[in-house]
């Protein structure tokens, strides 16, 4: 339902009288404490759905690697920090990218992070280990893009998507990836 301005504030009889031109605006839009005093519908704008989350496996990964959580890990609450999150992901990429004879290391080049998105899922304690799982889940000109997982106690506490720039080491500037590594992506794809 749309309304206007003065319909909402100033009521319908005065926007009339005023012979004003008051952009409609959506109710969805107007402040909750707006529309309470206004006696509209507002929980309608709360009942969207919202998106499965899919939780993957550990046994999806191509790659996988440990990390062990430190006491420096923890934060006040007693829990892994969640700037540590990400070092554990940079662990697993790490580990992935700089393996000897690994074709994502093009002679001339590196890869660098451009984007990295978190999703927490539980918490994680010490003492303990984690697993780091990376798979390939895009391959673009001169970027790709990793899912990680973190898994702590046999669940997954996290998941990432890391998507890497490859650039050329003497200009810094992106390049388009050779053949070889896209085929290396390719076969480390999420399972």
């Amino acid at each position: 339902m749309v309304f206007g301005i003065g319909d909402c504030l100033a009521g319908q009889a005065q926007q009339e009288k005023r012979k004003c031109c008051i952009p409609a605006v959506n109710v969805t839009y107007l402040p909750g404490w707006l529309m309470a005093m206004e006696g509209l519908e507002i929980s309608a704008l709360n009942e969207q759905a919202k998106p499965a989350r899919m939780v993957p496996k550990l046994e999806q990964f191509p790659a996988r690697t440990s990390d062990l959580i430190r006491f420096a890990d923890l934060d006040p609450q007693g829990h892994v920090n969640n700037t540590v999150f990400a070092t554990f992901f940079e662990a697993g990429r790490v580990m992935l990218l700089r393996a000897p004879g690994n074709e994502l290391n093009w002679p001339g080049t590196t890869s660098v992070l451009a984007q990295l998105d978190i999703r927490f899922l539980r918490e994680m304690h010490w003492p303990g280990t984690v697993e780091i799982g990376t798979g390939t889940t895009r391959i673009g000109r001169s970027s790709y893009t990793f899912l990680q997982a973190i898994f702590h106690e046999g669940e997954c506490a996290g998941t990432a998507d890391a998507t890497m720039v490859m650039i050329d080491a003497g200009t810094r500037k992106a390049r388009a990836l050779p053949p070889e590594v896209i085929a290396r992506l390719e076969k480390l794809r999420l399972r």
